[in-house]
């Protein structure tokens, strides 16, 4: 293993319509652009998907040896697929789900093929289900899902603090949106924050891949890309860095607008 700098877009969704390879060039581009000046050289880069539960696209890119120009290798492990770009792994991509609790909050279970029905479980059971099936968890924050009673809930968990769980922190928090009062209070508490971009489900949002996510440095095996990055957010003394940026808020305002037109046809 080596010791190294791994930078990963913690909340990534690949839906039906996704230009995969455009999506993939943006992503790197992107968090090429994002790297503070100086910034030590990257080893490696993922995404770690949080796919709804109508999308399986990880399943169907194991099957594929080529997407645009980019090969697509099986590593030693189920849990990361290697996006290749004249022979060199340029991205891993490591599988994962989001899951609508019983009180409609979301918890995104990374680095894991296991799945859970929605709204079947309350959030209680539901993070400990997915912890010990292994997955990183982390509730996730989003506009509308910590206010009131469900705010009452999340504070609930907050102050449980169940073992090793992570906040979520995407671009639908716009910039000009302060850090939320519970978000500090589990900062405060010992709860460390995972980064990404949380792209939509319509045309366009290929860009925002790579656009926020996170930063580690720690022991690296490119043969087991996914239980290496496991192993380095499993272990509380590892520092986790946010690079890129969030939505402004007009950029916010377009996403949220299409977002829930979007729920309207689906429901």
């Amino acid at each position: 293993m080596e010791n190294a700098f791994i930078q990963f877009d913690a909340h990534v969704h690949l839906y039906p319509g996704c230009d995969l390879p455009f999506a993939v060039r943006r992503s790197i581009e992107n968090m090429n652009k994002y790297l503070t000046q100086g910034a030590q050289p990257i080893q490696a880069r993922a995404w770690l998907l949080t796919e709804r539960s109508d999308c399986h696209r990880y399943k169907s890119l194991a099957d594929q040896r080529q997407i645009g120009e980019y090969k697509i290798e099986r590593t030693a492990e189920k849990k990361a697929l290697a996006f290749l770009n004249r022979g060199e792994p340029i991205l891993y991509i490591m599988p994962g789900r989001q899951i609508v609790t019983r009180e409609g909050l979301e918890l995104c279970a990374l680095i894991t093929h296991f799945e859970l029905p929605d709204r079947q479980y309350d959030v209680f059971d539901c993070i400990k289900i997915l912890q010990e099936a292994g997955a990183v968890v982390a509730l996730n924050w989003a506009p509308g899902k910590w206010f009131l009673k469900r705010g009452r809930i999340v504070r609930q968990i907050i102050d449980q603090n169940p073992g090793a769980l992570f906040i979520s922190d995407t671009t639908m928090r716009p910039t000009i949106w302060p850090t939320p009062r519970l978000m500090r209070r589990a900062v405060r508490k010992g709860f460390r924050l995972l980064y990404g971009s949380d792209p939509l489900p319509f045309n366009g949002e290929e860009k925002m891949f790579g656009s926020y996510g996170s930063l580690v440095q720690g022991p690296f095996s490119h043969q087991h890309p996914a239980g290496s990055l496991r192993d380095l957010l499993n272990n509380p003394q590892t520092s986790i860095k946010p690079f890129g940026l969030r939505s402004n808020t007009v950029q916010f305002a377009w996403r949220q607008y299409n977002i829930m037109q979007e729920k309207k046809r689906r429901d």
